[in-house]
């Protein structure tokens, strides 16, 4: 999850990507779509990541129990 986090803190390539770990939560469901359309997240050198669209329902439950912040 930290690395994710990471990844989101560091300069993206296009709006839905530039969030920080404290946007997270402002735009959790953007963010959770992000994840399970399977769009990159960019490292700063422009590095594709995806994210296992699999852990979105997991985030979603963390935020639920209140164990997801940012």
């Amino acid at each position: 999850m930290r690395n994710l986090i990471n990844i989101l803190e560091n300069p993206q390539l296009d709006e839905e990507s530039m969030l920080s770990a404290s946007q997270i939560n402002k735009r959790f469901d953007m963010f959770i779509a992000h994840i399970r359309a399977g769009k990159p997240f960019y490292l700063v050198d422009g590095t594709p990541v995806v994210a296992n669209p699999e852990e979105a329902d997991r985030l979603v439950q963390l935020k639920a129990d209140g164990k997801f912040s940012g």
